[in-house]
This record gives structure tokens, sequence and C-alpha cells, in this order.
């Protein structure tokens, strides 16, 4: 405290006398640089030093030329926050073309601050080379420059080619673009939620951060649904939804507009299912339908045209199914399914074959959900799944592990929601 004090002092009185003096006490127990020349670099400029200058010991700093009078001159560069090593005469740093530095001194055996100096301004001539007083160390303040900072320091000009004869050409690959998000509606390319709460009815979308969790909700409409699914009918790289009517049964393609909305319904036939998902999983790059029926417990496959509609059902097997989700949980490019069975609660993966049918189960755990989906909501490339506990209606996030399995629940937050889609 005392020495805080006698250093404002100090600052104030030189001040009164016309010096310009940067107060600056050092944290205690700490020691002043050796009185050797050095230099610390205070920018996000990288600041070019020089080792051993021997050439002159005249003023306290003087410009020369790049350092080559005594034969050999050690150089390295200092990054922000980067000083000389203690106890080594580095005594010159760099002034680069086309910049303007700022700069300050402080003696080795004075702790009360350093002096600035005046600026160094290269911004419309050649580099300069600055020699600092075996007594003083330099700081590097502020540095102003008419060109981008290099991405690396300046090093030898690269050798010449061997021989003048052109090189061959070089093919250009395109850049493939990244995988987009099946389950994202306004093209983020983050995964979105689309819910439907109960007893209101209304339909409500949750823009995906990419982080797990979503923004506030945004309401669509009123929405008298039995099931809902999202995916892209018609190729067009927009979401669409794809909703069974409450009651009559007719299923009804709404094309996405590409903002988290989507155009009027086109209606198709009836189908009584009690599940309904859609993804492409004969990799046809069309989306396709796997339903549920009522009653029978027929699991269908229905291979997507492509422009909103499907081809004629090819039955699969017998599905007691609860709930029912689809996405590659595994990273092999194929569709997989994952279903929680009726009455036992049993977790169950499906890895799919890539020819609308799947592999024997592998059960996983016992799920009591009421709800249940896939998507990669993170943005790490595996699918995770979302969740919704009977009873308590907590959504439950589990980050997919990219090997048919997850990591344990996160939660969300308490979603009333009878119907939800990602």
């Amino acid at each position: 405290m005392l020495k805080s004090r006698i250093s404002t002092l100090m600052a104030a009185l030189l001040a009164g006398l016309g010096l310009n003096l940067i107060v600056w006490v050092p944290p205690a127990g700490a020691a002043l640089w050796p009185a050797l020349g050095g230099t610390k670099n205070l920018t996000s400029w990288p600041v070019q030093v020089a080792k051993n200058w021997t050439c002159n010991d005249g003023n306290r700093w003087e410009a020369w030329d790049p350092p080559s009078c005594d034969g050999e001159n050690p150089t390295l560069t200092l990054r922000q926050n980067d000083h000389t090593p203690s106890w080594e005469d580095w005594d010159l740093f760099r002034v680069d073309q086309g910049c303007r530095y700022e700069w300050s001194i402080q003696y080795a055996w004075n702790s009360l601050g350093r002096y600035r100096q005046s600026p160094i301004d290269r911004r419309t001539s050649g580099p300069v080379w600055v020699r600092v007083h075996s007594d003083q160390h330099a700081y590097i303040d502020n540095v102003t420059c008419n060109i981008p900072p290099p991405a690396n320091p300046p090093g030898p000009p690269p050798p010449e080619p061997p021989d003048s004869s052109p090189p061959p050409p070089i093919k250009s690959e395109p850049v493939p673009a990244p995988p987009r998000n099946r389950a994202d509606l306004n093209g983020d390319n983050k995964a979105d939620l689309l819910a439907i709460y109960d007893g209101s009815g209304g339909m409500y979308w949750y823009p995906g951060k990419g982080d797990g969790t979503f923004w506030s909700a945004r309401y669509i409409d009123q929405a008298g649904f039995k099931l809902m699914a999202k995916g892209d009918l018609n190729g067009d790289g927009k979401a669409d939804l794809l909703a069974l009517y409450e009651g009559s049964n007719t299923l009804a393609w709404y094309p996405g507009k590409g903002d988290g909305t989507f155009w009027s319904a086109r209606l198709g036939g009836t189908a009584n299912f009690r599940h309904l998902e859609l993804a492409d999983v004969n990799r046809d790059g069309k989306q396709d339908m796997i339903a549920v029926y009522t009653g029978s417990n027929t699991l269908a496959w229905y291979p997507g045209k492509g422009d909103g509609t499907f081809w004629s059902a090819r039955e699969l097997g017998t599905a007691n199914f609860k709930n029912l989700a689809l996405g590659d949980l595994n990273g092999d490019g194929k569709q997989d399914m994952l279903a929680i069975y009726d009455g036992s609660n049993t977790l169950a993966w499906y890895p799919g074959k890539g020819d609308g049918t799947y592999w024997s189960a592998r059960e996983l755990d016992t799920a009591n959900f009421r709800h249940l989906e896939l998507a990669d909501v993170n943005g790490d490339g595996k699918q995770d799944m979302f969740a919704i506990y009977e009873g308590s209606n907590g959504m439950h996030w589990y980050p997919g592990k990219g090997d048919g399995t997850f990591w344990s629940a996160r939660y969300i937050d308490q979603a009333g929601f009878k119907l939800m889609a990602l």
C-alpha cells in the first residue's frame, strides 16, 4: 500500500514537471528485469526483436538498418504479452513497414513506471530497427498498420524451383456442402422443435440454438392433429410437415416455406395409423414414411416419390410399439429405428440395412416415455434422443454417442405436449 501511494505521488510530481509517466506498481515480491535491454509486446501485432546489438552505443534509442553490423544477431518474434528472455541482451525491436508503433520505456532500476516515447511512424516508409539502451526495457503499447497482421513471422524466401517448366495443372475438387440437418425448419442448420400443446391444440415452433436447447416458442396456428412428422418431402431443401387429422384420419402434407412456417395443406387419402415417422430409409434421396397400423400393429414402409406423395406400402412385420423414432444412430449412413415396446417399456434399437428393412433389435434399457424423437440437436453429427416422461411431462435430452447408445439425460424443461416433432 505504501509503495502504491509513493508511486502515485511520484506520478503526480513528474506530471507537474511536464513528464509523461505511465504508473506501474509491480506485484508483491516481483523482481525487476535485470539490467539488460529487453522488450515486451502488449499488442496483438507480432513484433520482431534482435539480440546483442554492438554497433553503436550512442543515444537512448536510435533507428538503424537491419541488424548485421557485427556478424550474427539472433532474432525472435513476440506474440501478445510475450517478453524477451531475462538475462539476455535483446536490445532491438523492428517497426514494420506501413505501421506506426506507440511505445514506452522503463528503467531496469526503476519500479515507478514507464515513460512514453515519441511514436515511430513508418506508415509511408520502410521498416526500421529501434535500439534500446542496456538499462532500459521497451514496451510496445499500440500498433496501427495499413496492412493486416502477418499470419506467421517473416522468414527466408522460398527456394527457387529446380527448373522453370510450369507445374502441372491442379485439379480443383468442389468443396462438399456440410450435411443438412433434417430437423431444421428455417435454414440455419440447427434442429428445431415443433409441438402441439395438450388441451389448447396450439402448434408452436421452438427454434433450436444448436446446443441442445431452444429459443422461446413462436405460435403458428391451431392444429387438430392425431400424428405429425417433419421431413423434406419434395426435395426443395425445406422441411415439410406431414400430419394425420384427428377424427377423419386424413393424411395431409404442408410444404415448408423455410422460415419455420408452412403453406396450405394438400390432402391425401385416409390412413388409420397409430405411429408415423419420416426418413430416407432406402438411401435414394427421398423421404419415406414408416407407419404402424392401429389395431393390427403392422409395421409398413411407404417409399417416397420425392413429390410429397408415396408408393404403396410394403409390410415389414408386426410392431407392438408405444413410441417410434427414426435416425442414423451409429453413423453408417443408414436410418435406424428406435422404439419403446408397449407394456414392458423396453427401449430397443433396430439398426437399418439401408434398403427399407432392419436388423434384429438390440435392447438398450427401459424408458417410460410419453414422446420420443431423434435429431442432432447440438451439431456434433450424432443423433440425440429427446424424450418427455410419462406423468411428470419433464423434457430431457440424451446426447448420442454415435454407436446406438446415449449419454445420461439432461433436463430441459416441463413440456405439456400432445405431439412433438424434431
